[in-house]
């Protein structure tokens, strides 16, 4: 949720779903990313960028870009963790694709866990990449 607290601070972070970037078929059947989706993302962070607030991505679907990058679209594979790590590049190179398109880049494929928060250095470093790459025009997605 975009708060005005957030608006006046400068940065937003907001976290997409799997759900909200999975294209699916009328009967159920996973079709794969939903590029339209994350190109409204990437307008969104253009629109945000202009007027000087910093977005931050956080995002879900690796599983599913996995899936697509590999042609499997059975969602009830047991193999989770597998197209979870293929599909990581995969997701990136999609949300790259769509920042360009909107004059902007990503930062980096930016794949962080609790660990990466626990000590104040560490939240330090992942700050100040972030407030780098906003200054170059690139945005962050984690």
């Amino acid at each position: 949720m975009v708060t005005f607290q957030s608006l006046l601070h400068g940065r937003v972070v907001i976290k997409y779903g799997t759900n909200a970037l999975t294209r699916v078929a009328k009967n159920g059947d996973v079709l794969g990313l939903n590029r339209q989706r994350i190109g409204y993302i990437a307008y969104f962070a253009r629109v945000l960028y202009d007027i000087g607030i910093e977005l931050v991505v956080v995002s879900s679907a690796a599983k599913t870009a996995g899936m697509e990058e590999k042609g499997v679209m059975n969602i009830a594979t047991k193999d989770s963790q597998y197209y979870c790590a293929k599909g990581q590049l995969h997701l990136f190179k999609a949300y790259d694709k769509a920042l360009k398109k909107q004059g902007l880049r990503l930062l980096a494929p930016l794949l962080v866990t609790h660990h990466d928060f626990k000590t104040e250095e560490h939240k330090r470093n992942i700050h100040k990449l972030v407030e780098r790459g906003f200054a170059e025009r690139e945005i962050a997605v984690f």
